[in-house]
This record gives C-alpha cells, structure tokens and sequence, in this order.
C-alpha cells in the first residue's frame, strides 16, 4: 500500500475514535475519559405555609410577599382590594370628590397605605426573641 494511504487510514481511525469519545464519554479500550452524571429531577420546593390572610378578600398571604398596611391590616396590593377595604372600612376624613382622575385608590396610596412584607419564618423567630429579651428587661425593672 502506498504510504500516503496507509497515513489517511490511519487518521481516520483517529478521527472515528475522536467522535466515539465525544458521542459517549469513554474511548474504545474502556479507559474513562469524562462520565455524565444525570441530572436528578427537578422537584419544586413545597410551597411556604401562609402567615396570613387579606383583609378584604381573604386570599392566603405568603411570607416576602409584598402587602399593603391600612390601619395595620395587611391587603393584596391589587387595586380591588385596597378600594372595597377603604370603602368598607375607612371613614374618609376629607371632603374630597372622586372621579375618575383621582380615585378611591389613589386617596388611599396618598394618605393611608403603608407598604410592607409578610414576615419570613426569620423574621417571626427574630420577633420572638425580642419579645423574650423586653419581657427579661422588664422583669428585672
């Protein structure tokens, strides 16, 4: 055979063991050159349990989550909620006129919401602790 046959078999061979590693992860003679590791399934978290509830229309509220604050009752930020809980619930101190440049809602974006998050299970364990150290204090006067 000519010589240069001889060299364009025998890089094809390399050639054909190059794309077998590649494909499977190990050389032809069983020598490990890399593994693939399945990943595991992906299995969502359980959902956190709810540390309380709107004020208005009773939906779960879950720790982080951001709320709005009226007269320290915490509300769904959506518009509906905050406008049934104010008419419901707040006397409006101000004779002011509502219509449909300035709502219900934005009276109560201007004058009475506070916005805060539910307490994170740290949040709650850092209350607790504090409530334990004012107690102590108190005790001793």
């Amino acid at each position: 055979m000519p010589r240069l046959l001889l060299k364009s078999l025998r890089v094809k061979q390399l050639l054909s063991q190059l794309l077998q590693i590649n494909r499977t992860g190990f050389k032809k003679g069983g020598l490990k050159l890399r593994t693939r590791v399945p990943e595991p399934p992906l299995v969502p978290p359980d959902p956190p349990d709810p540390v309380g509830e709107c004020a208005y229309c009773g939906e779960d509220l879950y720790p982080g989550q951001d709320v709005v604050e009226i007269d320290d009752k915490a509300l769904c930020e959506n518009d509906y909620c905050i406008k049934g809980y104010v008419e419901d619930y707040v006397e409006i101190k101000k004779d002011i006129t509502f219509d449909e440049d300035y709502t219900i809602v934005d009276y109560a974006h201007d004058y009475l919401i506070h916005y805060t998050q539910m307490p994170t299970e740290e949040d709650l364990e850092y209350m607790a602790a504090e409530a334990k150290i004012e107690e102590k204090l108190l005790e001793r006067g």
